[in-house]
C-alpha cells in the first residue's frame, strides 16, 4: 500500500474526499491500495481457480482448463464420473501449444488442512489465518444454506461475511480488554460512507408506500441472512459481543450497506484469458513454424459444452430458455472489495484519475488522467462514463446522489 501523495478532507456538497498532497502528471501512479478484504465472484470462480486471499490464479495452465472443462456438481456430477484430474492435469499441461511446459506453472496450491480453503502460498494462507479461523470447520450444509440464500438475494452478504470475520479475528485475541462495539467502531470500515443496506436501492417510483414495503421485504431478507450466518461462526463468542452482533439486524445491515457503497469492482486478466488471446492471434497469424493447435481446439470444445451446460441448469431452475453459446468464454479474474483509501475517492462524470488491477492480484492503483495541481480532489467515475448523462443518473441513484457535475448540467441542461 503507497499512499504517501494523498489525504482525506471534506470535499464541498460531498461527503469526504481524497485529495492529492502534490503535484502528479497524467500517467503517474497516485495510490496505491490494499483491501481490507475480498473476494472472487462466485459465477467467475466456476471458470477461474484463484487464491482465497489475494485472488491471485492458482496451480498451473492445466489446473485452470481442467477446472473449466470438468462438469460442476450443481449439473449432475457423481463420483463415478469423476476423472483422475491429476492425469488430466498433467495432460493438459504436456500438450498444450504455444507454450513450454514450465511455464504453465502459476503459482502453489495451498490448501486449509481443516476445509480445503485454497491459497497461492503459505504466506498468503498464515495472513488470512485469524480472519478465516472464525468459520473455519462450520457443517459444510450450513455454509451452503448462507452461501444459497446470499447469492438468491445479494452477493453483497458475502463480503458482509469476510467484514465480520474481519471484525471478530480481531476482537479474539482482545475479548479480555475490548468489547465489540469498540472493535467496530474503531474500525476503518465504520469510517466510510454509509446507510442502512435495507434502504439501499429503493424503487424508482410508487412513492412512499413502496419505499416502505421495499424497506420491509429488505429487513425480513437481512435478518434471515444474519441468523444462517451465525450458524457458521465456530469462534465461541461472549454474552456482550453475542448481543451486539446478532441481537438485531442493525450493525449487520451498518456493514453491508457500507460495502454495497464502496466496494469496487476488481478485474484483470486471467492465464487462461491471456493464452486465449495468444491462440486467437496465432491461429489468426499462421507461419510455417505454427504448432499443431488439435489439442486445444478440442479442449475448447470441451470447454463450451461445460458452460453450456451450466447456462441450460441455470435456465431450467429461473424456468427460462437457455441461448446457446457460440464459443467458449475465457473470462478474466473478476472479485469486488473494500480498500480503505479509495473508497474516499468521489465520483464525476469528467473524472481525473482511474483505477487499475495491474499487478495480478487484488491491488488496486490509482492513476491520473491529466496533470493534478497540489490540493486537488481525486475523482473516479462510478458507473460507464460513456452512457448519456440520463442513464448515468440512473446508475448513480444506487449511491444516493443525483450527479451535477458539470458534465451532467451541460448533457441534460439541468443543476
Amino acid at each position: 500500500m503507497n499512499t504517501d501523495g494523498v489525504y482525506t478532507a471534506d470535499s464541498e456538497g460531498k461527503n469526504r474526499g481524497l485529495f492529492v498532497s502534490k503535484e502528479f502528471q497524467a500517467g503517474d501512479v497516485v495510490v496505491r491500495d490494499s483491501p481490507l478484504f475480498c473476494r472472487q465472484l462466485h459465477v467467475n470462480s466456476l471458470d477461474v481457480l484463484t487464491c482465497t486471499q489475494c485472488l491471485r490464479a492458482t496451480g498451473s495452465l492445466g489446473h485452470q482448463f481442467q477446472h473449466m472443462s470438468e462438469r460442476c456438481a450443481d449439473v449432475g456430477e457423481t463420483d463415478d464420473e469423476e476423472d483422475d484430474e491429476e492425469r488430466e492435469i498433467k495432460e493438459i499441461n504436456d500438450k498444450l501449444p504455444l507454450v513450454n511446459q514450465k511455464d504453465t506453472f502459476l503459482t502453489k496450491q495451498v490448501e486449509c488442512e481443516a476445509c480445503g480453503e485454497v491459497y497461492c502460498s503459505p504466506a498468503c494462507l498464515d495472513e488470512d489465518s485469524e480472519l478465516h479461523a472464525i468459520c473455519c470447520g462450520c457443517e459444510e450444509e450450513d455454509l451452503d444454506e448462507f452461501m444459497s440464500h446470499s447469492l438468491e438475494h445479494d452477493e453483497t452478504f458475502l463480503l458482509g461475511k469476510l467484514a465480520l470475520q474481519s471484525l471478530l479475528s480481531i476482537w479474539v485475541p482482545n475479548r479480555d480488554k475490548w468489547r465489540m462495539e469498540d472493535v467496530w467502531e474503531c474500525s476503518r470500515l465504520f469510517t466510510l460512507c454509509h446507510a442502512p443496506w435495507e434502504t439501499l436501492d429503493p424503487p424508482l417510483n410508487g412513492g412512499e408506500e413502496a419505499t416502505q414495503e421495499h424497506v420491509k421485504q429488505r429487513e425480513k431478507i437481512i435478518t434471515t441472512n444474519l441468523a444462517l450466518l451465525r450458524k457458521i461462526i465456530t469462534t465461541p463468542l461472549t454474552e456482550e459481543c453475542e448481543h451486539f452482533l446478532f441481537a438485531s439486524h442493525e450493525v449487520y445491515s451498518a456493514i453491508c450497506g457500507r460495502i454495497a457503497l464502496n466496494a469496487l469492482c476488481i478485474s484483470f486478466p486471467s492465464p487462461q484469458q491471456q493464452y486465449w488471446h495468444l491462440y486467437k492471434q496465432t491461429k489468426a497469424n499462421p507461419t510455417a513454424t505454427t504448432p499443431d493447435c488439435t489439442f486445444f481446439d478440442t479442449l475448447v470444445d470441451k470447454i463450451r459444452t461445460t458452460q453450456q451446460q451450466r447456462e441450460a441448469h441455470w435456465a431450467t431452475q429461473e424456468g427460462k430458455q437457455s441461448k446457446e453459446l457460440d464459443a467458449a468464454k475465457f473470462p478474466g479474474v473478476q472479485g469486488s472489495g473494500v480498500f480503505p483509501v479509495v473508497s474516499f475517492i468521489n465520483h464525476s462524470c469528467d473524472p481525473n484519475a482511474s483505477y487499475e488491477f495491474t499487478s495480478g492480484y487484488n491491488d488496486v492503483v490509482i492513476v491520473a488522467l491529466r496533470a493534478l495541481q497540489k490540493d486537488e480532489e481525486l475523482t473516479i467515475c462510478y458507473c460507464n462514463e460513456t452512457m448519456p448523462a440520463v442513464q448515468r443518473r440512473w446508475k448513480l441513484a444506487h449511491w444516493g446522489f443525483i450527479c451535477n457535475c458539470p458534465r451532467c448540467e451541460k448533457e441534460t441542461g439541468q443543476p
